[in-house]
């Protein structure tokens, strides 16, 4: 009785899926002569793989020095140049709230600095984290 009805136009036909109407025929080609960019890739995938790692890891050491960076205290004298002065070595003082808080209000004091250190070529660069005035 119902079986000679026609189907509506968006109904399944059987035996039929999407894949046998795409949109855009020639993304689902797998023929490496009719896709450039597929073969390109094929083509040079040692080094497109060796690049990712490289950048992965590059940006997993990145993160996993500044993570790990250690605190250091160091005590010594803010000179007039707004560097810090102890045992012989000269450390510039990073800009930040609490750094700035030490070189302007704690010239030729000596000061206990609590911090992480980073050297740029032979310059040290000290991030305050915290400090204290020692009593000569």
């Amino acid at each position: 009785m119902g079986e000679n009805r026609p189907m509506a136009k968006h109904a399944k036909m059987p035996g039929k899926s999407l894949m046998d109407y795409p949109a855009f025929p020639s993304l689902l080609q797998t023929n490496s002569r009719s896709c450039p960019v597929h073969e390109l890739y094929l083509r040079h995938r040692p080094a497109v793989n060796f690049l990712s790692l490289l950048c992965l890891s590059v940006t997993f050491w990145f993160f996993i020095y500044h993570v790990f960076a250690a605190e250091i205290t160091i005590v010594g004298e803010v000179n007039y140049s707004y560097q810090l002065m102890a045992d012989g070595q000269i450390y510039e003082v990073a800009n930040t709230a609490m750094g700035d808080d030490l070189v302007m209000n704690h010239i030729a004091e000596k000061v206990e600095v609590t911090g992480t250190v980073e050297e740029k070529g032979e310059m040290k660069i000290i991030t305050v984290k915290s400090f204290k005035a020692v009593p000569d």
